[in-house]
């Protein structure tokens, strides 16, 4: 249930994109899904022939499966690797594409952005490969096209520094490919990629991690830190999922909403927010159970002194909520913010400031580790 919120809140913001973009030949946020959705109820209420080959395989949604920061191969990759290997060499490959659910399709697109950043830490070509033959099963009108511009971008840049062109492996495809997919392939590399930067394309940015590279989703944002921030909150990922959480998004963002400040506007902290270097955030929830309804949000900023993250705690300090539980850390110049609430109006919260206690000295520890001041 943690995707409620951004429901609402997506709602909000599509009436407000009509209201001020609603003209012919404009993209809404969202209409693309629903045409996805709509062509997957046709698929559904058709005659197929057979059953999808990646029936009931997909990615854990408790484990850090679609994170892009150093993903491990595990036995869904292997299982998806020998379904595409049976793909291309069937004699059925437009069946076999008309089987696959929606589901399975992001299943796909799952595989095929993890493949493109395990090829980076093994080296390996052939995952790139597998990366782009997974995404040549798939119907290009039974998701959104900008999925697949993510998972090219991905693609492509991990191929560049492997020094392989997935353009012409593309062009010299034996597979049979659906016509609007592949259409759009050419589009992408004689027309996007060839013009823009993969961050100004799929919104995430290529950064190091541990011994190799990893991706972050930066919304757009400049992300420029001197710590990484990335790695603080992928370390803290593994300490709420060993208590009773699950494993999610790690973002970046300039500001944090007010709400969490108990502020109407952020120009309440905008004198902070000039020496903020960057701000990463883990948005994560309970695994499973009746407390599943809640959810935890981790932000951690840096700024390029020690006076306004000190200052700013204070401040927030002397704004008591009872609408959620708050705790912050502070170390040196970074401020580490910890929420927690019930997403269900009424339902009693998991979380109280006591309770968050228990994550405190860990998350310390982790922030303490290295921290660069210059």
């Amino acid at each position: 249930m943690l995707y409620i919120y951004s429901l609402i809140f997506l709602g909000i913001w599509l009436v407000y994109l009509y209201k001020k973009f609603g003209q012919k030949n404009t993209t809404i946020l969202g209409e693309e899904m629903a045409k996805a959705l709509l062509n997957e109820r046709i698929r559904v209420k058709s005659d197929i022939s057979r059953d999808s080959p990646l029936n009931n395989i997909n990615y854990n949604e408790y484990l850090n499966e679609k994170h892009l920061l150093y993903p491990l191969y595990n036995p869904t990759d292997n299982k998806i690797i020998q379904i595409i290997d049976q793909y291309c060499k069937s004699s059925d490959q437009e069946e076999i594409r008309k089987s696959l659910s929606i589901d399975d399709i992001y299943t796909l697109i799952t595989f095929s952005k993890r493949s493109s950043v395990l090829a980076l830490h093994q080296k390996k070509l052939e995952l790139i490969k597998s990366a782009i033959h997974s995404l040549a099963m798939i119907e290009l009108a039974r998701c959104d096209y900008r999925d697949i511009m993510l998972a090219l971008s991905i693609i492509n840049y991990s191929a560049e520094i492997l020094q392989f062109k997935p353009s012409t492996f593309i062009e010299n495809i034996t597979v049979d490919l659906d016509d609007d997919l592949n259409a759009y392939f050419k589009k992408y590399f004689n027309e996007i990629a060839s013009k823009h930067s993969m961050e100004a394309i799929s919104g995430y940015q290529p950064i190091q991690i541990k011994d190799s590279i990893g991706f972050v989703n930066t919304s757009y944002k400049k992300y420029n830190p001197k710590n990484p921030l990335h790695e603080f909150l992928y370390d803290i990922s593994n300490v709420v999922y060993e208590d009773n959480y699950m494993y999610e998004s790690i973002t970046v963002a300039e500001e944090i909403p007010p709400i969490w400040l108990s502020a109407e506007s952020n120009k309440e902290f905008s004198e902070y927010y000039e020496d903020l270097n960057g701000c990463a955030s883990l948005n994560t929830g309970i695994k499973s159970g009746q407390n599943k309804d809640n959810m935890l949000l981790i932000y951690i900023l840096e700024f390029s002194n020690t006076k306004s993250p000190k200052s700013m705690m204070t401040k927030v300090h002397e704004r008591n909520t009872s609408k959620f539980s708050r705790m912050l850390i502070l170390n040196k110049n970074i401020l580490c913010i910890i929420l927690a609430r019930s997403i269900v109006v009424g339902k009693k919260d998991y979380e109280s400031i006591d309770t968050l206690k228990r994550f405190e000295t860990r998350i310390r520890n982790i922030l303490t580790t290295n921290v660069n001041q210059s």
